[in-house]
């Protein structure tokens, strides 16, 4: 197990600066992730602890050991790409093999070590098989136990199951995580996929143009966020301003440069069997303080219902349960909003 540093770190290609000076500190036997939209500068990270690219600024340290100057084949740091990179003309044992031959280990020790690894990623019975007839997900578990066969200290993954159908993906990051868990490597793991970065991470760091964001538990960044870009990005959040917070919901306690952040699932909404005239404007409200929204836009996703709804010139989302969806709540239906989250929270406007 190792301990990952990451001391005034940053990158830049030309003009662009792929990655903003950050610093990071990454536990021993973690599984860490770096999750943001394509083009944050994760996989750029990622490559610069791999040894791939050379940071422009700071220094790496594993286990309190400066490794910045080392060539990638002396980080003992395992890499598994996105495209797989077997060996086409090679079966799946001579793929997982390999590294162990460049170590120079005995045919016994690379033996007993493979035909382990195999059985731990599901793949015990397909040594002899050639790496093309494999399926997409057995491809990728034979990448994983390329990397894994040689013991190293830090894990890395870019983008692993971006290729894999999704009941293919669900399996894979399963196999992944029950992996690290048993060897407690250190994992360090990028994705855009923010469902994937919650189920499997101890912790996370958002980044976004280079910088990081935020960092915590997948529990902190969902109900927690620290910014507006977390919260759109992790929770698909809503944005209530000071004024319609004041008027819609009876909420006092915001300031004008702050917006409310809501995730879907806290939004409530019950269809008004009467038609009521629309209100155009905050200032026109009734003094209850109710005011309608429009669905304009209903998706069923198996488990989730989500609607869209206009509401006072904005796109707001609400989900529920399939369980509990009415079907008198359709496109077109007039509905009342109200919010049922008791752990709303605030952000700036800003940002």
């Amino acid at each position: 197990m190792a301990d990952l540093s990451l001391r005034n770190i940053s990158k830049s290609f030309g003009k662009v600066q792929a990655v903003a000076p950050l610093n990071l500190e990454i536990h021993s036997g973690e599984f860490f992730s770096l999750l943001g939209p394509s083009g944050c500068g994760k996989t750029t990270l990622l490559r610069i602890v791999a040894g791939l690219e050379q940071p422009a600024t700071g220094s790496l340290f594993l286990n309190q050991k400066d490794i910045t100057a080392l060539p990638p084949q002396k980080r003992n740091i395992g890499l598994v790409f996105q495209n797989y990179a077997l060996f086409p003309h090679m079966t799946v044992f001579q793929n997982v093999a390999y590294g162990l031959e460049v170590l120079n280990r005995t045919k016994a020790e690379i033996r007993t070590k493979v035909i382990s690894v195999l059985e731990k990623v599901q793949l015990d019975g397909k040594q002899s098989v050639a790496v093309p007839n494999l399926s997409g997900g057995e491809q990728q578990r034979v990448a994983l136990a390329r990397a894994l066969v040689v013991e190293p200290q830090v894990l890395l993954f870019d983008e692993p199951l971006s290729n894999l159908d999704y009941a293919l993906r669900l399996e894979t990051r399963s196999v992944i995580r029950r992996l690290q868990k048993e060897t407690g490597i250190t994992n360090i793991y990028v994705t855009h996929d923010q469902s994937e970065a919650l189920a499997i991470s101890d912790r996370i760091a958002v980044m976004n143009s280079g910088a990081i964001q935020q960092i915590g538990t997948p529990q902190e960044l969902y109900f927690s966020p620290a910014n507006r870009f977390v919260a759109s990005f992790i929770g698909h959040a809503n944005f209530f301003s000071a004024e319609i917070c004041r008027s819609c919901f009876g909420i006092q306690a915001i300031g004008e440069n702050e917006v409310l952040v809501v995730l879907p699932e806290e939004i409530s909404i019950e269809r008004q069997m009467e038609s009521t005239s629309k209100v155009e404007s905050i200032s026109t409200l009734p003094s209850d303080g109710k005011a309608n929204g429009k669905i304009i836009d209903v998706q069923f996703s198996g488990a989730v219902v989500e609607y869209v709804i206009d509401f006072f010139h904005q796109r707001i989302t609400a989900t529920c349960s399939s369980a509990k969806h009415s079907g008198d709540l359709q496109i077109g239906s007039e509905v009342a909003v109200s919010l049922s989250g008791k752990n709303n929270r605030k952000v700036s406007r800003e940002q």
